[in-house]
């Protein structure tokens, strides 16, 4: 049995006296798929088949029950709290109030929450926080926002808010329900894992990943109340891009700039997502070494490639398209940058 063929070289990094002529220091490879609503995969880089842990960047499908199961409605959800139940943020002020209201409304304290503590996943905010004496804590997590979103749902529901995070649990037997439907996957015979908030994570095939956000981007057909919630959570991305991350994140960055033409979401170890209501498709991309500093780029590439990403959001985004390398002086000695042949159309 021969070995598949390696996946494409996406992004570049390069160094140099010389920026804009430099060499090429380190290569990252990358499988994508792109799907249509009706599971046709478009197009089809490296491969696609293999299960991969989407990580973070499922967190627009693992929302919807909370606007299906009507504790959205019932607790009078605004568009900045719906994106951050699906954000991975920085834990900035914003976030962090934003996190501690809906729980206050809901009649839960932070203690509620079990993923685990952290400070920020952005190193500014984490020295800034430090420096004022700030300490890691749940509230703080990344996925605070996601787990807020659970509780709310086991509170809307009556359900025991102890133990949300487990396997068997009420909350997530709905996320792996709605996983399946959207992906339209046999989540049964999936490997799980732990994510690292503590819930547990699936593996799936990119183009099954990239269809349940082609269905999120184009829902018709789904029912009216899954439709209804789709296009609410392209809706509050779109309003709220800054929830979705922060200060300085590439998903803040290029959902502000799409307006809702598409809506995009990373997950830790190099993945990306993304669903394209302009033209009714999903993206799923991993990148193979895990590195987070390849996907956005490589993401945008492809977005350019589709003819969603204009030359005006291009440019308003230009620092996470090709985005600057430098030394601790601040000069400019390189670019993260897509590989000439990406995506091999």
């Amino acid at each position: 049995m021969s070995n598949p063929a390696p996946n494409p070289i996406a992004v570049e990094v390069t160094r140099g006296r010389n920026p804009d002529d430099a060499s090429v220091e380190s290569r990252h490879a990358a499988a994508c798929a792109v799907v249509a609503a009706d599971g046709t995969v478009e197009h089809a880089w490296g491969d696609v088949e293999r299960a991969i842990f989407p990580r973070s960047a499922i967190k627009p499908i693992q929302v919807l029950p909370l606007l299906e199961t009507g504790a959205a409605e019932a607790f009078s959800l605004s568009d900045a709290e719906i994106s951050l139940a699906c954000a991975s943020h920085n834990s900035e002020a914003r976030h962090i109030e934003t996190v501690s209201a809906l729980l206050e409304r809901v009649g839960l304290t932070t203690d509620a929450l079990e993923c685990g503590p952290q400070i920020s996943t952005n190193e500014q905010v984490k020295l800034e926080t430090v420096r004022g004496g700030g300490e890691a804590s749940r509230l703080r997590n990344n996925c605070s926002g996601k787990h807020a979103g659970f509780l709310t749902t086991a509170v809307h529901m009556g359900e025991h808010t102890a133990g949300y995070i487990g396997r068997e649990h009420p909350v997530q037997q709905r996320v792996f329900q709605t996983i399946s439907e959207m992906c339209e996957i046999d989540v049964a015979a999936a490997l799980e894992g732990i994510d690292g908030c503590s819930i547990p994570a699936l593996a799936l095939p990119l183009s099954s990943l990239a269809h349940g956000m082609a269905r999120l981007a184009a829902p018709a057909g789904l029912g009216a109340v899954r439709e209804a919630a789709c296009k609410r959570v392209v809706q509050a991305i779109a309003a709220e891009p800054f929830m979705m991350a922060g200060s300085g994140r590439f998903c803040t960055a290029i959902n502000g700039a799409m307006r809702g033409k598409a809506v995009v979401k990373t997950g830790a170890e190099g993945v990306m997502m993304a669903a394209v209501p302009a033209m009714g498709l999903g993206v799923a991309l991993k990148i193979d070494d895990g590195a987070g500093r390849a996907n956005g780029v490589a993401m945008a590439a492809v977005l350019r490639k589709l003819g969603v990403l204009d030359d005006p959001a291009t440019v308003s985004i230009a620092d996470y398209v090709r985005a600057p390398v430098r030394d601790l002086n601040n000069r400019l000695i390189g670019h993260i940058r897509h590989a000439a042949g990406w995506p091999p159309m």
